[in-house]
């Protein structure tokens, strides 16, 4: 386990400035719903869940955190990058993915 965050965690997930912007809460609520059903959709996630900032409903969110469980991780990556608003892969590593979506 602590191998795996060390991993993550030295995986870099820069995307350029100006892709990524803090938007408010509401309008973030619907792109979250549209991930979370999609998600929870591919048939290899056994738990999917909203977490950060969304789950805390800040004000303003800047990203998106999502946390799924699957014996299957790589099946739900490829079904997570299959959603339809996200228009640019970030980084990806066996164990996790990020994507800009539209609107930032």
């Amino acid at each position: 386990m602590q191998e795996r965050l060390r991993n993550s965690l030295a995986v870099e997930t820069v995307a350029p400035t100006e892709a990524i912007r803090r938007a408010p809460y509401g309008e973030t609520a619907q792109v979250a719903t549209r991930l979370l059903l999609h998600v929870r959709h591919c048939s290899k996630v056994e738990r999917a869940e909203m977490a950060g900032g969304f789950r805390r409903k800040t004000d303003t969110v800047g990203y998106l955190d999502l946390m799924v469980a699957s014996k299957e991780p790589d099946s739900v990556k490829q079904h997570f990058l299959a959603f339809p608003a996200i228009v640019h892969a970030l980084t990806s590593s066996a164990t996790d993915a990020s994507a800009i979506v539209t609107g930032g």
